[in-house]
């Protein structure tokens, strides 16, 4: 358990159909332009026959294609972008056809309220990631598990009533980079592949490469039914070949309207994400770090000592054996080097 359809939440107030941007699917994000400004607010695709009827599918109705023919943004992608990290397998995805929304400005959120929740989600970076790295690479307060699975996992426990935390680290080799690992997380089929208690995921809406808000949906286990999170996505490049992803949970993305009915429990996530280092042997290690409420009703002491809290870094070592086998789908809006924010 923690740490992409066309979907904005009908929620939100639409645009009227003159205002409404058109929009491009590139490496099947979609890119919502904000005013006058060449920066992209984007949204992941996942499967959109769970939302939409096959009449209405946005990526089978005919009357959607706005044109096929390439473009200046149409251009096709470069296997390798120049000055881009080098590192084992990576796949293309390949380039989508142009599409446009403009009958459908239901599905468009107004550039205010992007800019809201952008904003919102801005001022709390700093202080989620500063945490983030003081628990990922601090020693004090962390109890050695030993090696289980082939991740090497400490465990801390609080005494303020709040969730224990885990940790724990794998090493990668030296045939992938930092962005190789952030791109795997950025694939829903990998992370199903690899996570045998994943459901869904869905990216909600991506501002930049470093900044995101995305839903996520995990089985039942026993009595207890699915748990799913929003949560805020945040980038972060901490030095030249060490790069941090931090999830916390978030109030300010409104409740999606078109999520799978299916019944699950809003669980809170406190303070995750992953932690890639690459070190001066050539290698790269990679930390996972998660301390989640659940809403169960079980004494934290008990969690912390159970199997499936403690073999949580062991998904690692999955992430790592899927990734030598698959490669990687390569990110269109991946950095090409450290200098990122």
């Amino acid at each position: 358990m923690p740490a992409s359809s066309v979907f904005i939440s009908p929620f939100l107030k639409p645009l009227s159909p003159r205002d409404t941007p058109e929009v491009h699917f590139e490496d099947s994000p979609m890119c919502l332009p904000l005013g006058n400004s060449s920066k992209r607010v984007s949204c992941d695709t996942i499967s959109t026959s769970q939302f939409f009827t096959p009449r209405e599918s946005p990526l089978t109705s005919p009357r959607r294609l706005a044109s096929t023919t390439d473009s200046a943004d149409d251009a096709d992608v470069p296997t390798q972008p120049t000055g881009a990290p080098t590192s084992g397998a990576i796949v293309v995805a390949p380039k989508q056809p142009l599409l446009s929304f403009t009958d459908r400005p239901d599905l468009l959120p107004t550039e205010a309220v992007l800019r809201r929740i952008r904003d919102a989600l801005a001022a709390k970076k700093e202080a989620a990631v500063a945490e983030f790295l003081q628990y990922a690479k601090g020693m004090n307060g962390w109890i050695d598990c030993g090696t289980i699975k082939g991740a090497r996992v400490q465990r801390r426990e609080f005494h303020d009533g709040l969730p224990p935390m885990i940790r724990g680290t794998v090493n990668f080799g030296s045939k992938f980079t930092p962005w190789d690992f952030l791109d795997f997380l950025r694939d829903w089929d990998a992370k199903k592949a690899t996570d045998d208690q994943f459901g869904q995921g869905a990216c909600l809406c991506e501002f930049d490469y470093y900044t995101a808000v995305a839903w996520m949906m995990f089985k039942g286990m026993m009595m207890y039914e699915p748990r799913d999170f929003i949560q805020a996505l945040y980038t972060h490049v901490v030095a030249p070949g060490t790069v941090a992803q931090v999830a916390v949970s978030t109030d300010d993305y409104p409740e999606p309207s078109g999520l799978p009915k299916r019944k699950a429990v809003r669980a809170k996530m406190i303070l995750a994400g992953f932690l890639c280092e690459s070190l001066p042997d050539g290698t790269m290690d990679v930390t996972l770090l998660a301390q989640v409420e659940l809403k169960v009703k079980v004494p934290n002491a008990v969690i912390s000592r159970m199997p499936f809290f403690l073999e949580q870094p062991a998904g690692l070592v999955k992430a790592r054996k899927y990734m030598e086998k698959n490669g990687v789908k390569r990110k269109t809006n991946r950095p090409t080097d450290y200098s990122g924010k």
